[in-house]
């Protein structure tokens, strides 16, 4: 309803304005039978924040998801704006683009949406119907509750982890255990995935904790997202941070480089 508050970070709050408007119009009724609570499971596990939940997760998850509907040419979530739902893909296609050019395109099954619920940033890409198409999402509260329980049973296995970490040799335990507090999130890349790219507004920094990541300049993203060229410049593997200089520079200043999964890898991100 108008004027609903909606968290966005700890502490803080924002209206969610014309996000509520756009989406009650486009809401639909639509049952979940075991086909299509078997497809969202799917696309929320595939997603690479939440690849480790359990089924009781998943469960919450599927059970809070509403239907949307979406005609060719309609637009879904738009860059820049506060995002308050976590999707997945029912049919589509759906196309991403980033300032403008097209940087993917997500078919069904293909979950969407977690950035800015969970690093607490505008979204980072427009996403518009190609077709006439249709979206489960779950309010972001939710999703953003959910992770965090599943990150907290784990907070003990990050927090030895970040003793290994030499950026952090300097810290002192509290200090460690404070740093593990905020780093809630692990996320998961198959061989061949960007973790970020050359050009986005810095959300957050990585610390490898499994498998190899390359660095790369310059390149280009196709349409299904993949990079194409580039000059790799590092190799990074468990206990190397990338990430942080960017995190810290001047505000409005983008990232230098692309990053790319060359194994399957879990990074720790803070």
């Amino acid at each position: 309803s108008k004027g609903r508050k909606k968290a966005v970070g700890k502490g803080d709050q924002v209206d969610q304005g014309p996000g509520d408007e756009h989406f009650a119009k486009h809401r639909q009724e639509k049952e979940k039978d075991d086909a299509t609570c078997e497809l969202i499971a799917d696309g929320i596990k595939q997603n690479r924040f939440c690849k480790a939940l359990e089924a009781e997760h998943l469960k919450t998850l599927i059970g809070t998801m509403e239907y949307f509907a979406f005609e060719a040419g309609e637009t879904i979530v738009t860059q820049g704006e506060v995002g308050n739902y976590f999707f997945v893909t029912h049919n589509g296609p759906l196309e991403v683009s980033v300032d403008g050019t097209v940087t993917n395109t997500l078919e069904r099954g293909a979950a969407f949406g977690a950035i800015s619920l969970l690093y607490n940033c505008p979204r980072t890409a427009t996403v518009v119907a190609k077709a006439s198409s249709g979206v489960w999402g779950v309010d972001g509260m939710i999703f953003r509750k959910v992770l965090k329980e599943h990150s907290e049973q784990h907070y003990g296995e990050n927090r030895r982890f970040l003793d290994c970490v030499s950026l952090f040799d300097g810290l002192s335990a509290r200090q460690k255990a404070r740093v593990g507090e905020l780093a809630i999130f692990n996320e998961w890349f198959e061989a061949g995935a960007r973790v970020v790219s050359e050009g986005e507004v810095p959300t957050a920094m990585y610390i490898v904790k499994s498998g190899e990541v390359s660095v790369m300049r310059e390149g280009s993203i196709d349409e299904k997202g993949h990079l194409e060229g580039g000059v790799r410049t590092a190799l990074l593997r468990a206990g190397d941070v990338f990430g942080e200089q960017s995190l810290m520079a001047i505000t409005g200043e983008k990232r230098s480089t692309t990053v790319v999964a060359d194994t399957r890898c879990e990074l720790v991100c803070i």
